[in-house]
C-alpha cells in the first residue's frame, strides 16, 4: 500500500542524506556497527541556528534522528565528488542544474524516495546486508502495538522561503508494508 501526498514535487534541503548514507555504507566509507564521526567545531563551527544536538559526535542513527548536516557533509567528502554523483544518480536523485553542488542541493521526487524505502526494506540497495540492517535502525522512528515506523526527512528554509519538512517512509507490522510520502 501506497499513501503518497505529493509524487511529482522535487525536494532538497537534506533529502540526499539518505543517498549519501547509501554511498558511504556501499563503499565501506562507513561501516554499519553505528562507529561515531567526531565533530570538529574548527571545520564545523557551531551556527547560532543549529540544534544543541548537532555539535557532537554523531552515529548514523543520531545524524539521520537530528538531521545533522554537517554529519552527511562529512560523509560525502570522505566518498568523493565522483563516487558520489555516480552513486547518487544510481539512486536516482538529480543534481542541481549549476552542477553537482553540496549534497543537500540534490533532488528527489516524493514517489522515487518511496521506491528507494522499498528497496531498503527488501533488501535490494547496492549495500550489505549488515549495512541495510544498519540504516533501517537509524531510520526507526518509533514502535508500538506491534507496528514499527521507518522514515527520513528534512526540514528547509532556504533564502528567507517560508520553512517546510519533507519526509517519507514507511510502517510495519500489518499484513504488507504501508510506504508513504509527504
Amino acid at each position: 500500500q501506497l499513501v503518497l501526498f505529493s509524487s511529482n514535487v522535487r525536494s532538497a534541503c537534506g533529502m540526499a542524506n539518505f543517498g549519501v548514507a547509501v554511498s558511504a555504507l556501499k563503499r565501506g566509507t562507513l561501516k554499519p556497527d553505528g562507529t561515531l564521526l567526531a565533530w570538529d567545531q574548527q571545520k564545523h563551527p557551531q551556527l547560532s541556528v543549529w540544534p544543541k544536538s548537532w555539535a557532537r559526535a554523531q552515529t548514523l542513527d543520531r545524524a539521520f534522528k537530528y538531521n545533522v548536516e554537517w554529519y552527511f557533509g562529512e560523509l560525502a567528502q570522505k566518498v568523493g565528488a565522483t563516487a558520489l554523483t555516480a552513486d547518487l544518480k544510481a539512486l536516482g536523485f538529480v543534481p542541481p542544474a549549476a552542477g553537482p553542488g553540496t549534497p543537500g542541493d540534490w533532488q528527489i521526487s516524493t514517489l522515487n524516495l518511496v521506491e528507494l524505502m522499498k528497496k531498503l526494506q527488501a533488501g535490494q540497495l547496492p549495500i550489505t546486508p549488515a549495512a541495510h540492517v544498519a540504516l533501517r535502525e537509524a531510520l526507526k522512528r518509533e514502535a508500538e502495538g506491534g507496528r514499527t515506523m521507518y522514515a527520513v526527512g528534512a526540514r528547509c528554509m532556504k533564502g528567507g522561503e517560508t520553512p517546510f519538512a519533507w519526509r517519507a517512509g514507511y510502517v510495519l507490522g500489518n499484513a504488507q508494508p504501508v510506504y508513504w510520502g509527504v
